[in-house]
């Protein structure tokens, strides 16, 4: 599980103000969306279509090359093991800080071929279908 550089602050809210300007707002997220669903409550998506090479750290650093740093929580790739090589499974989660970040990452990747690679996978960025508990347990 990777997370978002702690050391460096959001560039912005959803709203242009710094995160700290923000804090204890009340519906602050109203009106986010993404391909048209509400998501105003929720902030984790899943990213399709990424090449097995990438680990939860490559993933996070990407993630940060492409404007999102500081505006996700962590990253958690499934991992599996084919021969002796760990690679992940074609998908990862990001958990974001606020939902309005989540346009901005379906912005940043959908369809467009995820790091530098040569694959011909485009990325699929859509609201995840899996409860957070289960991703955080140790």
């Amino acid at each position: 599980v990777a997370s978002g550089n702690p050391g460096s602050r959001a560039t912005g809210g959803c709203d242009s103000r710094p995160e700290h300007e923000n804090a204890g707002e009340i519906g602050d997220a109203s009106g986010a969306s993404l391909g048209g669903v509400d998501t105003s409550s929720d902030t984790m998506v899943a990213v399709r279509n990424i090449p097995c090479k990438y680990m939860a750290s490559d993933i996070a650093r990407i993630l940060d090359e492409k404007g999102l740093v500081g505006l996700y929580n962590f990253v958690y790739t499934p991992v599996c093991v084919k021969g002796r090589k760990l690679t992940n499974r074609g998908y990862a989660f990001v958990d974001f800080k606020r939902p309005c970040y989540m346009e901005k990452c379906h912005n940043a990747l959908s369809g467009r071929p995820f790091g530098f690679n040569m694959s011909p996978k485009l990325v699929e960025v859509e609201l995840a279908n899996v409860p957070p508990g289960p991703l955080l347990l140790k």
